[in-house]
C-alpha cells in the first residue's frame, strides 16, 4: 500500500527541518525516502518513521543553547532591535521600566540617574534595581529592588522594559535574573553590547536593544507622534 500524501508531506517536512539542524546518516536519510514506495504494512512503516522521528526530536533538543531556558528558532534575530526607528516606537510604548544599575540622587549628573529620571518625568513607571548602595531604600521616590525577578514580581504585571546601565564585562551575569522576570523589552544603554547574552534573551523571545540611549530614543519617538 501506498502511504497517504498528508502523511509523506509531513515525512518530508521533518526531513527538511532535521537536515537543516543537524547531520544525519545516508541510512536514516534513505530509509525515510523508501517509505514513498509500495510497502507490504503501511502499518509496519509508521511505526519505524515514528521511531525515526523520535530520534531525530531528540537529536534535535540536544543542540538547544544551554544558556537560559531558550527555544531553538531560526528567526531568534528578529528580536534584535538595530534600528533606530523601530527603537523609538518601541521606547514610546512602555509604561513601566526596571532600570538595572540604577544610580542615586547624589549622582544625579550621571546618565544612570537623569536617563530614568527623565522617564519618570514623562510618565513612565521607573522600579529602580541597583546594584550598588545596599543603604539605599528609595530612588526617585520608588522603592528598591535587588533583582529583576523581584522587580517584576512586585510590579504585578509583566515589565515593558529592563534599562541595563552595566558595564559590558558585567552584563552577561544577569541574564537568568532577567530571563525569570521576562520582560518585553531588554535595552541596553549607549556603549554597552554583550553579545551571548543579546543572543540568550532574543532566543527566549525577549526583543533587545543594545548600545542605545533609551531617553533620546524616547524623545525621538515622541517627537515623531506630533
Amino acid at each position: 500500500l501506498m502511504l497517504p500524501v498528508a502523511y509523506t508531506q509531513e515525512k518530508n517536512k521533518l526531513t527538511q527541518t532535521a537536515s537543516g539542524r543537524f547531520q544525519m546518516s545516508m541510512a536514516t536519510l534513505n530509509l525515510l525516502r523508501n517509505l514513498n514506495t509500495p510497502r507490504k504494512s503501511a502499518t509496519h512503516d509508521i511505526k519505524i518513521f515514528n521511531s525515526h522521528q523520535n530520534n531525530i526530536l531528540r537529536r534535535f533538543k540536544s543542540k538547544v543553547p544551554a544558556m537560559g531556558d531558550t527555544v531553538a528558532r531560526s528567526d531568534w534575530t528578529a528580536n534584535l532591535i538595530t534600528s533606530n526607528e523601530e527603537a523609538a516606537r518601541l521606547a514610546t510604548s512602555f509604561k513601566t521600566v526596571a532600570v538595572l544599575g540604577i544610580k542615586t540622587e547624589r549622582q544625579g549628573d550621571q546618565p544612570a540617574f537623569y536617563v530614568p529620571q527623565y522617564l519618570s518625568t514623562a510618565g513612565v513607571k521607573v522600579i529602580p534595581v541597583p546594584v550598588y548602595f545596599p543603604e539605599v531604600k528609595e530612588i526617585l521616590g520608588q522603592p528598591v529592588f535587588r533583582s529583576v525577578a523581584a522587580a517584576a514580581e512586585a510590579a504585578g504585571a509583566a515589565l515593558d522594559c529592563v534599562n541595563v546601565f552595566r558595564r559590558p564585562a558585567d552584563v552577561e551575569g544577569h541574564v537568568q535574573d532577567v530571563l525569570a522576570a521576562q520582560p518585553r523589552v531588554v535595552w541596553l544603554q549607549s556603549g554597552i553590547r554583550c553579545p551571548k547574552a543579546e543572543e540568550a534573551w532574543a532566543r527566549a523571545g525577549i526583543q533587545v536593544v543594545a548600545d542605545k540611549c533609551l531617553m533620546v530614543l524616547h524623545r525621538q519617538g515622541v517627537a515623531a507622534r506630533l
